[in-house]
């Protein structure tokens, strides 16, 4: 089992939007969020992102991003408890 990786609302909104079917950014959610979410599942080794003039156009969970969100479905942040 993976450790819980801090994720921002931003990313986790978009992780839930792939898992929903959503490749693109949809109607409702603005661009610049959608790109900033979708930046950090990529940067983290999550995702993998199709980028054209500065937007990302689709985006497709990588095979860690799979797993990650089956051992974690309700993509809560770790607990610092320290």
């Amino acid at each position: 089992m993976s450790d819980r990786i801090k994720l921002s609302k931003r990313a986790k909104t978009v992780f839930r939007l792939i898992e929903s079917g959503h490749r693109s950014c949809p109607p409702h959610i603005l661009q610049a969020h959608f790109n900033a979410g979708a930046r950090e599942l990529q940067k983290r080794g999550l995702a993998f992102c199709h980028e054209e003039e500065g937007d990302v156009e689709s985006i497709t969970l990588s095979d860690d991003g799979k797993l990650y969100l089956s051992e974690h479905p309700a993509l809560r942040n770790p607990i610092n408890w320290v």
